[in-house]
């Protein structure tokens, strides 16, 4: 019994003694594993680790770690700080050093994670990863673990980005995470892990699924974000910063794929696709975004990390909104969005790094472009509506090929289709744009920019243009050609005319080249004008309203001033505009001239117009020019010659006729210049002028016919010619009633003294002297003073003494003065015939005569026998020498009838009538006159009259 006790009580002793080594082991154990987890983790890891406290149950096989810190302990920021962590193991394996965990949970961490470069995190320099040899043989790690689930509930993550300036900080709550198995086991260790991560962030949320190792070095990283209603705000640090995008108050969703793979084939990529709005972009130092767009969708999205470059395979915009505005120095709003951090902390470097990436497909819906150009005067300012846009392989890398370009818009009541190219460094594109019903109006300032007088253009136009930008100098060109037809245009100057003074139906232009910078530049291979209508009007001062088309109006200096360009030179906005034509035709149009300086106001409308012009351009030479015309619908006007218009000095030569114009039409110039109204009369001309830059020299073949005039209303023409008009053209009129003048016309338009209307008067009064003079040089004299005619003598016809009879110089003198009246049927003629006293004598001898003759007697004895007579009761008788002394002492002692002397001035004035007549002179041109005259004698005196 004693033996059984002793040997029982021995048993109870060891066993007592084994339950005691067991509850010491039982409570000792969550220490010594506490200590033998925090030294495996000081070697797993490089930052200190501390637990407060370790509870384990061998028989649950459940634990507890409380407070575990990974990092300093009082460090503000630990890299892990986990309240409780709840775990399941195998105590079979703890026993033999191995931990093999069922599964393990998190409840509330705070993970601290920061990137300290592209692909560097501080998790990396935390964990001490086996070396690959040894991983790769099988080698062991410090600390043999197995995890088979792994979970995280409620955590929070801060992440740290030191890699940009300022540095980027986030917080995110809320995050759950599940992982597959987790091993440092040989065999396990480049295994890939599953895992499952989810997190909020404000009212979005994020999801994360993936595989990693987490042990090893991360040689493969696939993680999968997907994300809903995120404010993408939190992430404009890493967006470029030029240029500068604006997130805020927008909202994101898509998904992200992020891979990561070390070895001989290293990757390390990201690709995307998510939708983002509203977005804002604008330059540096901008305060207002140039880019709006309500939603900004992209598809497949590729970053390579190691390359440094991306790519987008579609990028598709709802609603955006973009302004572009080009400076009055040309350079253009939107390549500031493009310029380097090295090009604008240094404009004299020509480094253009870009953005390395490629977008595929640029998509555009329902989008509004708004263009503002500053460089002209007035700005043009056009808004393109419901734009749609394709962009197709669009590079922001210095160099790359163009993107090809397709859209459609509305710009107004116009439709507008673009096809074209699109290059960004350097700035380059080359657009096909074709327009319908596009108004004229938007866009006067390009064309004020050559023709500043006008105020106003007005106009639908249709067309295909081609569209060039490009950067040069700092600054961006515009070039423009292509084929443009204007409908219903019409122009309006700033003189406030109720009537535009041109419009047209139909303008096509064959644009060769437009350009607006530095210099405005036009070259037109082609400019047809259809159903035009001119309207000229002379003002009360003299002043045509079109002046405006010759160039005049303020000058180019006034209303444009030199602009600096960015890279500081000087842009010259008053350089003279440049033009070139290949061609001008007119056709069916019109022109109408009003001149109110002249009462009544002249009016005249050319009908039918056609013009036809050639090369017109600077060191192009002289270029052939026509014109016809029908003047007032009877008259035919035509012209041609040859014009120099943009040369130094400006030439023109012209050729022109006018046929059957209609005198009376004339009637407001002739009442204020010739002062008579004309009633009727037509005119032809052919003309001849030349003009060099000063002189102007013409040449005018007038001929006019059946002039007739109506009242007289003053006397200017005869008080710049010297005669009366009536008279002047009855001395100018031919035997067909036909006026020919030949008038030059010679001046210096530079002289400060020249006046054309002055230069004209001269020119005809110089015609008309020259063609009366010239028919009176055997008549008679014109006696001229200042240019002017005095008076008109014409030779009297002289008669025989106290006779009717015609001395023979006088009948030459009738016969050629017939002559004149023949050629001149309008010319009337007075005639003045006398007798003087001091023809008494020889009267009374040819009385006597004329009595002897007919008595049938021998004269010389019946003139001795009446000599007897006389002198027989006489005491001393005077002795006649001879017959005629005879014949005088009868004649001087007879008597004559009351009123002989006017009897003869009778007899001579009819027999110049008669004279005359017997010529073929219509006695109702002949104004017939006899008096007896005391300082006139034996002859016949003429005046013309009209």
């Amino acid at each position: 019994m004693w033996y059984w006790w002793r040997r029982r009580s021995k048993f109870l002793l060891v066993t007592g003694i084994l339950a005691a080594i067991v509850a010491t082991i039982l409570i000792a154990l969550p220490e010594v594993l506490r200590r033998v987890a925090i030294a495996k983790l000081n070697n797993l890891l490089t930052v200190p680790v501390s637990i407060e406290d370790v509870d384990l149950n061998l028989f649950t096989r459940h634990g507890t770690v409380s407070k575990l810190v990974i990092g300093a302990p009082d460090s503000p920021e630990p890299l892990l700080s986990l309240p409780r962590l709840d775990f399941k193991f195998s105590p079979l394996r703890l026993v033999v050093g191995d931990l093999l965990f069922y599964n393990i949970s998190l409840s509330e961490p705070s993970l601290l994670l920061q990137r300290n470069g592209p692909t560097h995190f501080n998790l990396m320099d935390a964990v001490r990863f086996p070396k690959e040899k040894a991983t790769r043989s099988g080698g062991e790690t410090n600390l043999r673990f197995t995890v088979d689930q792994f979970s995280v509930r409620n955590g929070t993550l801060k992440f740290v980005d030191r890699t940009v300036s300022p540095r980027v900080e986030r917080n995110f709550k809320a995050i759950t995470l599940k992982a597959g198995k987790i091993s440092s086991m040989p065999k396990f260790v480049l295994t890939p892990t599953s895992f499952r991560v989810g997190f909020r962030v404000a009212d979005g949320a994020v999801t994360l699924i993936g595989e990693a190792t987490p042990i090893a070095r991360p040689a493969n990283v696939q993680v999968v974000v997907n994300w809903k209603n995120i404010q993408p705000e939190i992430f404009e640090a890493y967006l470029p910063d030029r240029p500068i995008i604006n997130l805020s108050k927008s909202s994101s969703s898509g998904e992200v794929r992020y891979v990561l793979v070390h070895g001989k084939q290293q990757e390390n990529y990201a690709s995307a696709s998510f939708t983002v709005g509203p977005v804002a972009i604008s330059a540096p130092g901008a305060d207002q975004a140039l880019i709006r767009v309500n939603t900004l969708g992209i598809k497949k999205a590729h970053w390579d990390f190691l390359r440094n470059q991306g790519r987008i395979d579609e990028l598709a915009l709802k609603s955006p909104d973009v302004l572009v505005r080009r400076g009055v120095d040309g350079s253009l709003n939107l390549s500031t969005l493009f310029t380097t951090s090295n090009e604008r902390n240094d404009t004299d470097s020509k480094d253009q790094t870009g953005l390395p990436l490629t977008l595929a497909l640029l998509k555009i819906d329902a989008g509004r472009v708004a263009f503002v150009d500053e460089f002209p005067e007035p700005n043009v300012n056009a808004v393109f509506q419901n734009v749609r846009l394709n962009l197709q392989n669009l590079s922001i890398r210095p160099g790359a090929s163009p993107a090809k370009l397709h859209a459609k818009a509305q710009l107004g009541k116009s439709a507008v289709r673009i096809d074209g190219t699109l290059q960004l460094y350097p700035l380059k594109t080359r657009l096909a744009i074709a327009t319908r019903d596009l108004p004229l109006k938007p866009y006067e300032g390009y064309l004020k920019t050559g023709w500043k007088a006008f105020q106003a253009w007005r106009g639908d136009l249709e067309g295909n243009i081609d569209l060039a930008l490009a950067s040069e100098n700092e600054a961006v060109t515009v070039a423009i050609k292509g084929d443009i037809a204007a409908r219903n245009f019409s122009l309006e100057t700033k003189d406030g005319a109720e009537q535009a003074p041109l419009t047209a139906q139909n303008i096509h232009i064959r644009l060769a080249s437009l350009r607006s910078y530095p210099a405005f530049f036009l070259d037109l291979a082609g400019l047809e004008i259809d159903g035009a209508n001119l309207r000229i009007r002379r003002n009360s001062k003299g002043t045509l309203n079109v002046s405006a088309l010759l160039g005049s109006g303020e000058s180019q200096s006034s209303l444009q001033q030199e602009k600096p360009s960015p890279s500081g030179s000087r842009i010259n906005r008053s350089s003279e505009p440049q033009f070139a034509i290949g061609s001008l035709t007119v056709k069916n149009s019109s022109a109408e001239f009003v001149d109110t300086s002249v009462q009544p106001p002249f009016d005249s409308r050319l009908s039918d117009l056609h013009i036809e012009v050639g090369k017109l351009g600077r060191q192009t030479g002289s270029t052939p020019v026509r014109l016809s015309a029908a003047i007032n619908e009877s008259a035919k006007l035509d012209l041609r010659g040859s014009i120099q218009p943009f040369e130094t000095p400006v030439t023109i030569k012209l050729d022109g006729t006018i046929r059957d114009y209609d005198l009376s039409e004339l009637n407001p110039y002739a009442t204020k210049f010739i002062e008579y109204r004309i009633q009727r009369g037509r005119v032809s001309t052919d003309v001849q002028y030349t003009y060099d830059g000063g002189d102007l020299n013409g040449k005018n073949q007038i001929a006019i016919r059946r002039v007739q005039l109506g009242d007289r209303t003053g006397g200017e023409f005869e008080e710049k010619v010297g005669i009366p008009l009536r008279l002047a053209i009855s001395l100018l009129q031919d035997a067909n009633g036909t006026i020919r003048l030949a008038i030059p016309v010679n001046g210096n338009l530079k002289d400060p003294h020249f006046e054309l209307a002055g230069m004209i008067w001269r020119a005809v009064r110089n015609a008309i002297v020259k063609l009366v003079t010239a028919p009176l040089r055997l008549l008679g004299n014109v006696v001229t003073l200042g240019g002017r005619i005095t008076r008109i003598d014409i030779d009297p016809v002289e008669f025989e003494p106290g006779s009717a009879t015609l001395k023979p110089e006088g009948e030459k003198q009738l016969k050629e003065l017939a002559d004149l009246l023949k050629e001149k049927p309008g010319l009337d003629l007075e005639v003045r015939a006398a007798a003087s006293p001091r023809e008494v004598q020889a009267l009374k001898l040819e009385k006597l005569r004329d009595q002897l003759r007919g008595s049938g007697e021998s004269y010389e004895l019946i003139i001795r026998r009446l000599y007897r007579m006389a002198i027989q009761n006489m005491k001393n008788p005077p002795k006649a020498a001879n017959l005629k002394e005879m014949e005088t002492y009868l004649a001087r002692n007879s008597t004559l009838e009351q009123g002989a002397l006017q009897a003869l001035a009778d007899e001579r004035a009819a027999i110049i009538e008669r004279r005359l007549s017997g010529a073929g002179i219509e006695n109702r041109r002949l104004y017939v006159n006899s008096e007896v005259s005391e300082t006139e004698s034996a002859r016949a005196e003429f005046d013309f009259l009209s």
